[in-house]
């Protein structure tokens, strides 16, 4: 029985078409020759930060001191607003410079200028869609505060790079021969934009939604698409307040269409919660937040504290990107996680003959032609024709032209993009400015009205013991339709007709159960008048966080740092027994996994030989029940959606006669679930005794088969130097525990997604807060905090989340003042 194969990449952002990439030998060769020779070694030493002393900074108004803690955290102070987060770009350009290129060139669509012909797939995909299109427009259209923050950050960025060039910059720079051009503030607007790409993916799910429908029909593809369980716990679970009577008047404009689920690419998410007064022990606010993104070397957050004129704000920041993105400044606290709504919509465009004008309402409209180059290392330029309808790019044109060698690929019908991202304005960056700012509830609420994308579940908490929730951001209203599939674009019946009203969206404020807490699960019920979404993440999470913190009377910051460690997988729980209850055992091996997993209490941690044993029986159940009917492209993609397989497939095995469990594809008299489950735990122990080399099943660790890898764009790709740049370690938990610890697309049981940061903040004293973030904070692989958190983060345990000069100063520090 075959393993899935390897993600499909047909019509996935083609920047995730890692990098088989770029052969530059020679470089290699010479770099590690070097790293063997002390002389080398010192070589590669110059381009460290310079981290003590003083240094010139032109543009400052005054003198900076930046404190590094010992574990590598600055703790800038200035006197002004301006002058910190010229600093903090500074800062960023000392630790994470080549990753700060490495994301500019994504937004930007310039891949192959450096890494030549094996990325002209992702800048064509990228130029298509328009990332940096909207990003400079959106620059243009900032106001005067706004634009005065990206300045005064870029600043910093530039005046770095005015100073440092060639063998002073970090090693990848040479390796792949490219010095940093200048910064512009449209490049800082790039890269908040891919967090939003990332964040976001349901153009995606409707091509697949309509492959889908056209090999299996409507009720076959309801099966593999099922909704949030009726009985999942809701982030709101009573209504909005007193604005509920209002909205439940409201027309709501939406067709439920095929009434079927969807899911987001796994592993997209992250975990926060808010404990209010009443349940904590300390009688102040605790506030907690695990964002879960995929891992790299370095990670995309980094961890700072910024303080000048009215800014005075600590937690992870995300280099290219100016202030604190969640922390908390002197008197409130705030965490994020991913809402998940449709903010994406694919209409089908009916073009003339010349391919130059699409229908809309009776009449053809010209679409606008931008005529543009890629530049490819080596090569030379290539010509790319990018045609923009009213409803957004035409990515057909990119899709099409990637798959053009692929001759089992479909080609697409004409297909634009319509995303909130890509609107012409977006103030997102103003939402951030306030929220750094905001001394209470009512501030924070009213900087979050600016706030664009992506939609985020907001948590907060002040000094004074309130707590609240919002989830704000642009999302559309459809005159028709719920976005499940591509639209029809000539009627004009599918238009957006705005967005919901800020006042509207969904938010609480000291709820009566006296916590929040949100796990990327369905926000409110079907009652609420506007659609926000079909794909929420199963709920696994969210039952366990909430029944946690219901759990105990009051909670201190060891039960919220335990609640974040937790590995008790609410999957295994309830799926287990329905495997138990199908599986016939034909040999010894079946029968002593069986009576191992009896006696399993469902944690995943490290050493957990059961865990290991149920991750690969449910992994390799994915062929045999859906495999057959959907054939190789399209279990590929589907296989991508473990959040979907999660739900689907256990709903399928509750009848031993499910037609799913008959192979279609032989004569042989129907299959039953039984046949199925037995046949994929016989794979499962197969694969796992050649994995851990013919050990006692007693001896099969979960956290030997299961590692946290940590890639290094792009030198991952190059085995000598993998060693070098790259990280790893053992991990433990999976899709399902509060830990999460999602199984990589491409490889049966290695994790490649999960919650890098982690921050716990005790409302009540600022001085006992805790932060922690992986592997480390710096970029530069010769740094001592290259990967020095790693194993801290995967014991789940912090470093202090120090917050004022006093604090940093009490000790190990290095100092770098920054002058004018």
């Amino acid at each position: 029985m075959a393993t899935p194969a390897k993600r499909s990449l047909r019509d996935r952002p083609p920047f995730q078409r890692w990098l088989i990439l770029f052969s530059r030998f020679l470089l290699i060769v010479v770099l590690i020759i070097l790293l063997a020779s002390g002389g080398g070694y010192l070589y590669l030493r110059r381009s460290l930060p310079t981290t003590a002393g003083t240094l010139t900074l032109a543009g400052l108004s005054a003198p900076v001191d930046v404190l590094r803690d010992s574990n590598g955290v600055p703790h800038i102070y200035a006197q002004t607003e301006s002058d910190a987060l010229m600093a903090l770009g500074y800062v960023h350009a000392q630790d994470r410079l080549w990753q700060m290129e490495f994301q500019r060139r994504i937004a930007r669509g310039t891949l192959s200028e450096a890494l030549g012909e094996t990325t002209v797939e992702t800048d064509r995909f990228l130029r298509t869609l328009g990332v940096y299109r909207a990003a400079e427009s959106a620059y243009a259209n900032l106001d005067a505060t706004a634009k005065a923050v990206i300045d005064s950050y870029v600043s910093g960025i530039n005046g770095f790079l005015a100073e440092h060039s060639g063998g002073q910059l970090s090693p990848e720079f040479t390796l792949i021969g490219v010095e940093p051009e200048p910064w512009v503030g449209a490049d800082v607007l790039g890269w908040a934009k891919m967090m939003s790409w990332d964040l976001g993916g349901n153009y995606s799910t409707e091509l697949m939604t309509m492959e889908l429908l056209a090999k299996l029909g409507s009720e076959k593809t309801k099966d593999l698409l099922p909704h949030y369980p009726s009985t999942g716990p809701l982030i709101l679970p009573t209504p909005m307040g007193g604005q509920a009577q209002q909205l439940l008047a409201l027309s709501r404009r939406v067709e439920q269409g095929l009434g079927i689920g969807g899911g987001n690419i796994a592993g997209v998410g992250s975990n926060n919660w808010v404990i209010g007064p009443s349940k904590s022990a300390t009688g102040k606010p605790l506030l907690a937040d695990d964002p879960h993104l995929s891992f790299r070397t370095p990670s995309i957050w980094y961890m700072a504290e910024l303080e000048g004129g009215d800014l005075h704000s600590v937690g992870a920041t995300i280099p290219g990107l100016p202030g604190v993105i969640i922390g908390h400044n002197q008197r409130i606290a705030w965490g994020v996680t991913n809402t998940g709504p449709d903010v994406q919509d694919l209409y089908r465009e009916t073009l003339d003959p010349s391919g130059t004008k699409a229908m809309f309402k009776g009449n053809y409209e010209p679409l606008t032609i931008i005529s543009d180059t890629i530049r490819v290392k080596d090569k030379g330029l290539l010509p790319l024709t990018i045609r923009v309808s009213r409803h957004g790019p035409l990515i057909s044109d990119a899709l099409n032209a990637n798959n053009a060698a692929d001759p089992d690929a479909p080609q697409r019908e004409a297909l634009a993009f319509r995303w909130t991202a890509l609107d012409e304005t977006d103030s997102t960056l103003n939402a951030y400015i306030a929220i750094n700012k905001a001394q209470n509830w009512q501030e924070f609420r009213a900087g979050l009205e600016s706030y664009v994308a992506p939609v985020q579940n907001f948590v907060f908490a002040d000094v004074d013991g309130n707590i609240g929730y919002i989830a704000p951001g642009n999302i559309p209203i459809r005159a028709k339709g719920d976005g499940t599939l591509p639209a029809d674009g000539a009627s004009g019946d599918y238009e957006w007709t705005g967005f919901i009203p800020f006042e509207q969206l969904p938010q609480s404020y000291n709820p009566p159960q006296g916590y929040i807490a949100t796990a990327n699960n369905k926000v409110v019920a079907d009652s609420y008048p506007y659609f926000l979404s079909h794909e929420w993440a199963p709920p696994f999470r969210a039952e366990r966080i909430t029944s946690m913190i219901e759990a105990k009377p009051t909670l201190t910051m060891d039960d919220m740092a335990a609640i974040q460690a937790d590995v008790h997988s609410s999957y295994a729980e309830e799926f287990l027994p329905v495997l138990l209850n199908l599986v016939q055992p034909t040999s010894d091996q079946q029968r002593q996994a069986i009576a191992m997993l009896q006696n399993w209490n469902y944690s995943t941690a490290g050493d957990q030989p059961a865990a290991s044993i149920f991750q690969a029986w449910a992994f390799y159940l994915t062929v045999p029940i859906v495999g057959d009917e959907l054939g190789e492209n399209l279990l590929e993609t589907y296989g991508q959606r473990r959040q979907l397989i999660d739900l689907a497939i256990p709903a399928m095995l509750q009848d031993p006669n499910n037609p799913w469990c008959d192979d279609v594809t032989t004569s042989q008299a129907t299959e039953t679930c039984n046949t199925m489950v037995t046949q994929a735990l016989d794979v499962a122990l197969k694969d796992l005794s050649f994995r851990q080399k013919e050990a006692p099943m007693e001896q099969w660790r979960w956290g030997g088969l299961h590692l946290a890898l940590f890639p290094h764009n792009p030198l991952d790709a190059i085995g000598p130097l993998r060693g070098f740049f790259s990280k790893a370690i053992e991990s433990q938990g999976d899709g399902s525990t509060v830990n999460v610890s999602h199984i990589a697309d491409d490889a049966p049981f290695d994790q490649d997604r999960g919650p890098i940061y982690r921050h716990i903040i005790d409302l009540g004293d600022f001085a006992n807060s805790r932060m922690i973030n992986a592997p480390g904070q710096a970029g530069h692989f010769l740094s001592p905090h290259y990967d020095d958190l790693l194993e801290r983060w995967q014991k789940v345990e912090y470093i202090p989340m120090l917050y004022g000069r006093s604090a940093v100063n009490t000790g190990e520090v290095e100092m770098l003042q920054l002058q004018p």
